[in-house]
Protein backbone atom coordinates (compact mmCIF):
# COMPACT_ATOMS: atom_id res chain seq x y z
CA UNK A 1 0.00 0.00 0.00
CA UNK A 2 1.62 3.58 -0.76
CA UNK A 3 1.52 5.70 1.86
CA UNK A 4 1.61 9.72 0.97
CA UNK A 5 5.25 9.58 2.36
CA UNK A 6 6.34 7.21 -0.37
CA UNK A 7 4.90 9.79 -3.16
CA UNK A 8 7.61 11.44 -5.67
CA UNK A 9 9.13 14.53 -4.45
CA UNK A 10 7.31 17.72 -4.76
CA UNK A 11 8.62 21.42 -3.18
CA UNK A 12 7.19 23.06 -0.08
CA UNK A 13 4.28 24.76 0.03
CA UNK A 14 2.12 22.45 -2.43
CA UNK A 15 -0.64 20.55 -1.99
CA UNK A 16 -0.28 16.82 -2.83
CA UNK A 17 -3.71 15.08 -3.84
CA UNK A 18 -3.92 11.45 -3.03
CA UNK A 19 -7.39 9.49 -4.81
CA UNK A 20 -8.83 7.57 -2.22
CA UNK A 21 -11.09 5.43 -4.23
CA UNK A 22 -12.57 4.96 -8.16
CA UNK A 23 -15.94 2.96 -7.84
CA UNK A 24 -19.60 3.77 -7.41
CA UNK A 25 -21.16 4.45 -3.88
CA UNK A 26 -21.31 0.32 -2.63
CA UNK A 27 -17.53 -0.10 -3.54
CA UNK A 28 -16.81 -3.13 -5.22
CA UNK A 29 -17.67 -5.95 -4.99
CA UNK A 30 -21.21 -4.51 -3.98
CA UNK A 31 -23.49 -5.72 -1.53
CA UNK A 32 -26.21 -7.67 -3.78
CA UNK A 33 -24.47 -7.94 -7.25
CA UNK A 34 -24.00 -11.16 -8.81
CA UNK A 35 -22.31 -10.00 -11.93
CA UNK A 36 -18.98 -11.30 -12.64
CA UNK A 37 -17.15 -8.13 -12.01
CA UNK A 38 -18.48 -8.80 -8.09
CA UNK A 39 -18.46 -12.21 -8.06
CA UNK A 40 -14.75 -14.60 -7.11
CA UNK A 41 -12.90 -11.27 -6.77
CA UNK A 42 -9.21 -11.47 -4.70
CA UNK A 43 -8.38 -8.52 -2.71
CA UNK A 44 -6.51 -6.65 -4.92
CA UNK A 45 -9.48 -6.62 -7.41
CA UNK A 46 -11.36 -4.84 -4.33
CA UNK A 47 -12.20 -1.15 -4.99
CA UNK A 48 -13.14 1.51 -2.48
CA UNK A 49 -15.90 3.91 -3.30
CA UNK A 50 -14.73 7.31 -4.69
CA UNK A 51 -13.19 9.69 -2.67
CA UNK A 52 -10.34 12.35 -2.36
CA UNK A 53 -7.47 13.30 0.30
CA UNK A 54 -5.70 16.71 0.05
CA UNK A 55 -2.95 17.04 2.18
CA UNK A 56 -2.50 20.91 2.86
CA UNK A 57 0.99 21.84 4.95
CA UNK A 58 -0.57 20.93 8.58
CA UNK A 59 -4.33 20.20 7.19
CA UNK A 60 -5.66 17.19 5.76
CA UNK A 61 -8.79 17.54 4.06
CA UNK A 62 -11.24 14.44 2.20
CA UNK A 63 -13.80 15.28 -0.18
CA UNK A 64 -16.69 12.79 0.64
CA UNK A 65 -16.34 10.07 3.69
CA UNK A 66 -17.18 6.24 2.98
CA UNK A 67 -17.89 3.54 4.98
CA UNK A 68 -14.73 2.46 3.83
CA UNK A 69 -12.72 5.22 5.53
CA UNK A 70 -10.24 3.61 7.65
CA UNK A 71 -8.84 1.49 4.89
CA UNK A 72 -8.63 4.60 2.61
CA UNK A 73 -7.27 6.78 5.89
CA UNK A 74 -4.61 4.16 5.52
CA UNK A 75 -2.97 5.98 2.24
CA UNK A 76 -2.89 8.68 4.43
CA UNK A 77 -0.71 7.93 7.43
CA UNK A 78 -4.00 6.97 9.19
CA UNK A 79 -4.08 10.67 10.07
CA UNK A 80 -7.87 12.31 11.06
CA UNK A 81 -9.11 14.66 8.47
CA UNK A 82 -9.15 18.31 9.75
CA UNK A 83 -11.06 19.46 6.98
CA UNK A 84 -14.32 17.42 5.65
CA UNK A 85 -16.23 18.54 2.22
CA UNK A 86 -19.55 16.96 0.91
CA UNK A 87 -20.69 16.56 -2.90
CA UNK A 88 -24.12 15.42 -1.95
CA UNK A 89 -26.03 13.61 0.35
CA UNK A 90 -26.08 9.47 -1.14
CA UNK A 91 -25.31 7.52 1.00
CA UNK A 92 -22.05 6.49 0.13
CA UNK A 93 -20.59 9.83 0.12
CA UNK A 94 -21.49 10.04 3.53
CA UNK A 95 -22.12 7.05 5.35
CA UNK A 96 -18.17 7.24 6.97
CA UNK A 97 -19.31 10.63 8.90
CA UNK A 98 -20.67 8.70 11.94
CA UNK A 99 -16.89 7.39 12.16
CA UNK A 100 -15.76 10.79 13.47
CA UNK A 101 -17.63 10.21 16.21
CA UNK A 102 -16.73 8.95 19.79
CA UNK A 103 -17.54 5.30 19.15
CA UNK A 104 -14.42 5.54 16.90
CA UNK A 105 -12.16 8.28 16.50
CA UNK A 106 -13.54 10.60 19.06
CA UNK A 107 -12.46 13.62 16.76
CA UNK A 108 -13.19 17.42 17.90
CA UNK A 109 -13.60 20.84 15.33
CA UNK A 110 -13.18 18.70 12.33
CA UNK A 111 -14.71 21.87 9.73
CA UNK A 112 -17.71 20.12 7.53
CA UNK A 113 -17.63 21.98 4.52
CA UNK A 114 -21.54 21.36 2.63
CA UNK A 115 -24.43 23.64 0.81
CA UNK A 116 -26.76 24.86 2.77
CA UNK A 117 -29.55 22.09 1.91
CA UNK A 118 -26.75 19.56 3.24
CA UNK A 119 -26.18 21.25 6.67
CA UNK A 120 -29.85 21.40 7.25
CA UNK A 121 -30.12 17.93 6.35
CA UNK A 122 -27.40 16.99 8.64
CA UNK A 123 -28.95 19.00 11.31
CA UNK A 124 -32.25 16.95 10.58
CA UNK A 125 -30.48 13.96 11.03
CA UNK A 126 -29.99 12.97 14.72
CA UNK A 127 -27.35 10.46 14.28
CA UNK A 128 -25.32 13.56 12.76
CA UNK A 129 -26.83 16.77 14.68
CA UNK A 130 -25.79 14.77 17.98
CA UNK A 131 -21.98 14.70 16.75
CA UNK A 132 -22.52 18.57 15.84
CA UNK A 133 -23.65 19.30 19.55
CA UNK A 134 -21.07 17.40 21.07
CA UNK A 135 -18.50 19.27 18.54
CA UNK A 136 -17.36 16.51 16.60
CA UNK A 137 -18.07 18.76 13.59
CA UNK A 138 -18.03 22.64 12.97
CA UNK A 139 -20.39 23.13 10.11
CA UNK A 140 -19.37 25.44 7.41
CA UNK A 141 -21.38 26.86 3.81
CA UNK A 142 -20.45 26.55 1.37
CA UNK A 143 -21.89 28.01 -1.82
CA UNK A 144 -21.73 27.01 -5.87
CA UNK A 145 -18.74 29.33 -7.72
CA UNK A 146 -17.33 31.30 -3.91
CA UNK A 147 -13.73 29.84 -4.17
CA UNK A 148 -12.09 29.39 -0.43
CA UNK A 149 -8.39 29.77 0.27
CA UNK A 150 -6.45 27.05 1.98
CA UNK A 151 -2.80 27.07 2.51
CA UNK A 152 -1.55 25.94 -0.66
CA UNK A 153 -4.94 25.12 -2.63
CA UNK A 154 -7.98 26.63 -3.68
CA UNK A 155 -11.42 25.05 -3.43
CA UNK A 156 -14.37 26.12 -5.74
CA UNK A 157 -17.79 24.57 -5.22
CA UNK A 158 -20.00 23.99 -8.81
CA UNK A 159 -23.46 23.30 -8.85
CA UNK A 160 -24.31 20.48 -10.62
CA UNK A 161 -27.61 18.26 -11.51
CA UNK A 162 -28.15 15.35 -10.18
CA UNK A 163 -30.91 13.13 -7.79
CA UNK A 164 -31.89 16.11 -5.02
CA UNK A 165 -34.19 13.62 -3.02
CA UNK A 166 -32.30 15.47 0.39
CA UNK A 167 -29.80 17.75 -0.45
CA UNK A 168 -28.43 19.48 -4.15
CA UNK A 169 -25.00 18.27 -5.61
CA UNK A 170 -21.66 20.34 -5.98
CA UNK A 171 -18.35 19.29 -7.73
CA UNK A 172 -15.22 20.91 -6.53
CA UNK A 173 -12.36 22.61 -8.68
CA UNK A 174 -9.20 22.36 -6.76
CA UNK A 175 -5.91 25.11 -7.59
CA UNK A 176 -2.80 24.44 -6.76
CA UNK A 177 0.79 26.20 -7.63
CA UNK A 178 1.25 24.04 -10.50
CA UNK A 179 -1.67 21.72 -11.38
CA UNK A 180 -5.78 22.31 -11.10
CA UNK A 181 -8.68 19.98 -10.59
CA UNK A 182 -12.04 19.09 -11.19
CA UNK A 183 -13.67 16.33 -8.68
CA UNK A 184 -17.11 15.33 -10.03
CA UNK A 185 -18.33 11.55 -9.05
CA UNK A 186 -21.88 12.08 -9.77
CA UNK A 187 -24.53 13.80 -11.95
CA UNK A 188 -27.16 13.37 -13.91
CA UNK A 189 -26.57 13.46 -17.52
CA UNK A 190 -24.05 15.37 -19.41
CA UNK A 191 -26.62 17.51 -21.51
CA UNK A 192 -28.30 18.46 -18.38
CA UNK A 193 -24.91 19.27 -16.43
CA UNK A 194 -23.21 21.09 -20.06
CA UNK A 195 -26.76 22.91 -20.15
CA UNK A 196 -26.31 24.28 -16.64
CA UNK A 197 -23.16 25.73 -17.47
CA UNK A 198 -23.85 26.64 -20.66
CA UNK A 199 -21.19 24.80 -22.46
CA UNK A 200 -21.60 22.69 -26.04
CA UNK A 201 -19.28 20.06 -25.18
CA UNK A 202 -17.43 18.27 -22.37
CA UNK A 203 -13.81 19.94 -24.08
CA UNK A 204 -15.56 23.49 -24.03
CA UNK A 205 -16.44 23.00 -20.38
CA UNK A 206 -13.30 21.89 -19.22
CA UNK A 207 -11.38 24.87 -21.25
CA UNK A 208 -13.98 27.05 -19.53
CA UNK A 209 -13.20 25.35 -16.14
CA UNK A 210 -9.26 25.97 -16.97
CA UNK A 211 -8.50 22.56 -15.39
CA UNK A 212 -5.52 20.33 -16.12
CA UNK A 213 -6.81 16.97 -14.37
CA UNK A 214 -10.74 15.84 -14.55
CA UNK A 215 -11.83 13.12 -12.29
CA UNK A 216 -15.28 12.31 -13.72
CA UNK A 217 -18.26 10.30 -12.94
CA UNK A 218 -17.39 7.51 -15.85
CA UNK A 219 -20.48 5.52 -15.46
CA UNK A 220 -22.32 8.21 -17.16
CA UNK A 221 -19.08 9.13 -19.81
CA UNK A 222 -20.97 6.34 -22.28
CA UNK A 223 -23.99 8.07 -21.88
CA UNK A 224 -22.80 11.27 -23.39
CA UNK A 225 -19.98 9.71 -25.71
CA UNK A 226 -23.61 7.76 -27.51
CA UNK A 227 -25.15 11.00 -27.85
CA UNK A 228 -22.11 12.83 -29.01
CA UNK A 229 -20.78 10.75 -31.36
CA UNK A 230 -24.30 10.67 -32.86
CA UNK A 231 -24.42 14.43 -33.42
CA UNK A 232 -20.97 14.12 -34.98
CA UNK A 233 -22.45 11.44 -37.37
CA UNK A 234 -25.95 13.89 -38.19
CA UNK A 235 -23.16 17.02 -38.83
CA UNK A 236 -21.08 14.84 -41.21
CA UNK A 237 -24.23 13.65 -43.29
CA UNK A 238 -25.47 17.03 -43.57
CA UNK A 239 -22.14 18.23 -44.92
CA UNK A 240 -22.51 15.18 -47.47
CA UNK A 241 -25.85 15.75 -48.77
CA UNK A 242 -25.14 19.74 -49.03
CA UNK A 243 -21.69 18.94 -51.04
CA UNK A 244 -23.36 17.00 -53.55
CA UNK A 245 -25.90 18.89 -54.10
CA UNK A 246 -23.70 22.17 -54.88
CA UNK A 247 -22.16 19.57 -57.13
CA UNK A 248 -25.79 19.28 -58.87
CA UNK A 249 -25.24 23.11 -59.72
CA UNK A 250 -22.70 22.47 -62.17
CA UNK A 251 -25.28 20.39 -64.36
CA UNK A 252 -28.63 20.90 -65.81
CA UNK A 253 -32.35 19.01 -66.14
CA UNK A 254 -33.01 15.74 -65.15
CA UNK A 255 -29.31 15.07 -64.12
CA UNK A 256 -29.26 17.53 -61.44
CA UNK A 257 -32.67 16.92 -60.02
CA UNK A 258 -31.69 13.02 -59.78
CA UNK A 259 -28.94 14.01 -58.01
CA UNK A 260 -30.19 16.19 -55.28
CA UNK A 261 -32.84 13.90 -54.48
CA UNK A 262 -30.57 10.97 -53.81
CA UNK A 263 -28.27 12.98 -51.56
CA UNK A 264 -31.37 13.97 -49.84
CA UNK A 265 -32.88 10.41 -49.58
CA UNK A 266 -28.99 9.17 -48.37
CA UNK A 267 -29.49 11.80 -45.53
CA UNK A 268 -33.17 10.72 -44.81
CA UNK A 269 -32.72 6.94 -44.41
CA UNK A 270 -28.97 7.92 -42.42
CA UNK A 271 -31.21 9.65 -39.82
CA UNK A 272 -33.59 6.39 -39.60
CA UNK A 273 -31.09 3.93 -38.96
CA UNK A 274 -30.23 3.43 -35.15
Amino acid sequence: MKHIHHAGYYPPNVAEVVLLGIAQDGGRPQAGCNEACCIGLSPTEHSYPTSLGIVDKERLHIIDVTRHLPNQLQFLENRIPTDVWLTHAHFGHVDGLGLFGKETMNARSVNLHASSKMIHLINSTPQWKIMLDQGVFIPTEITSNQTRTNAEFTMTPLLVPHRNELSDMHAFILRGAKKSLLYLPDHDTWLETLAMHKSDNIRQWFNDLSIDIALIDALLAGEYQASFFAEQLAAAQRRRRDLRMRSSERLRGQAAYEIRVKAQCDYDASLSQP
